[in-house]
């Protein structure tokens, strides 16, 4: 749907091998990718930094990679938005409540197309949780509407998807270790079938499994991921030199993040699970997993 996986060669032995870069300090990543990572990031054409730049904004096309059908759940969101769209200027940024559904319904100003998508929420089983999925649903189609600059389209994603494959080409110089946070790892497989591991699942029991990720792979590079994205889980990735990746770091939307991109279907061994790690760098993590990157083509 989205044109093939970006093009990637295979590091040496050598570089593969070499010891790993880990980052003491949130800062000494930051420094890091400015001096080693930032000229590859600042030679590129245009059309891809900027699809780059685009993606630290939000990564909205990951919804649609890890999505079985892209093009239908596109339409999906614009059927919501559709609807939701004549009330977003009653709702604004209000919290949804019954005495606001109500006082929403019994108005006699609205308009027939607020009063169509009143009637569509009051209908449903369950009109307050049916607002609230409405508003979310509308809202994310609303800020790709915004990020994109123009309606989003099947063709305006795979346009942006192709500029990012063709950046993400770029290998790492050498082996270095990104960090990511994670509210949940239930979606992980536990085997070759895609069994997800679930919320009855042990974090453990993915040790020795190899993920295969769809999207786009936001990391960081330092000692914990910024605030907003440092969960109860960390993942860990050694990832090996020759590896393709962009580090977007100080011209990312948001600096902070010390965002190092890497490219999607990337694949990787989860190596050790560590459960209440006692370093400073885990304050207020439940578990670290650890994780090998695979070189494609690489025997597993």
């Amino acid at each position: 749907m989205f044109g093939g996986s970006p093009a990637n060669e295979l590091p040496s032995d050598n570089a593969r091998h070499a010891p790993m870069r880990r980052f003491l300090s949130n800062s000494a990543g930051h420094e890091y990718g400015e001096q080693a990572l930032g000229r590859t990031r600042d030679s590129l054409p245009r059309s891809q930094f900027g699809e780059l730049y685009r993606y630290t904004v939000n990564s909205w096309i990951n919804e649609f990679l890890r999505h079985d059908d892209p093009s239908r759940h596109l339409d999906y969101l614009a059927r919501e938005d559709a609807i939701y769209r004549p009330l977003r200027p009653l709702i604004r940024d209000l919290q949804i409540t019954p005495d606001l559904l109500r006082h929403l319904s019994h108005r006699n100003d609205l308009t027939p197309e607020q009063r169509r998508a009143m009637h569509a929420v009051m209908s449903d089983r369950n009109p307050l949780r049916r607002m609230s999925e409405l508003r979310h649903n509308a809202d994310f189609y609303y800020g790709m509407e915004q990020t994109f600059g123009t309606t989003p389209t099947m063709r305006v994603l795979e346009a942006h998807t192709r500029e990012l494959d063709r950046a993400l080409t770029r290998p790492l110089p050498e082996r270095v270790e990104a960090i990511r946070g994670l509210r949940t790892v239930e979606f992980m497989t536990v085997d070759d079938l895609g069994t997800e591991l679930g919320a009855a699942g042990s974090p453990h029991d993915l040790v020795g499994t190899i993920q295969t990720e769809r999207s786009y792979i936001s990391s960081s590079l330092g000692a914990t991921p910024p605030p907003h994205f440092n969960h109860q889980y960390r993942l860990e990735l050694d990832v090996p030199a020759g590896i393709p990746g962009i580090w977007m770091g100080a011209r990312s939307r948001f600096p902070d993040q010390r965002e190092l991109v890497l490219p999607r279907g990337l694949r990787y061994r989860i190596v050790e699970v560590v459960e209440n790690p006692q370093d400073a760098r885990y304050a207020g993590v439940k578990y670290v997993l650890r994780a090998v990157v695979i070189p494609p083509g690489a025997a597993e």
